[in-house]
């Protein structure tokens, strides 16, 4: 979390190619040992860190035909909870 908040906070742009980077390669990436592993989490990474998860008024990870995987926002805490729930 502290690594994404610097890379958030610091650059004038998000800097999405260096955090799939960061998270793939360097924090993950030792653990992962099987090349197609490495692969998927490459692909997962890159759905999650791009612009059109703030740009986008709903962004599906899994694209259009999983809508069940989104961004969800709401305005206060109970619709956050009535939403896990």
């Amino acid at each position: 979390m502290r690594q994404l908040y610097i890379m958030v906070e610091e650059f004038d742009e998000v800097p999405f190619v260096a955090l799939q980077y960061l998270t793939g390669d360097c924090n993950y990436g030792g653990r992962v040992t099987d090349d197609r592993d490495r692969i998927a989490l490459a692909a997962i990474l890159k759905d999650f860190y791009t612009e059109n998860t703030y740009l986008q008024d709903e962004y599906y990870f899994a694209g259009d035909s999983q809508k069940r995987y989104r961004i969800f926002r709401a305005e206060g805490i109970k619709d956050y909870l009535e939403y896990v729930k």
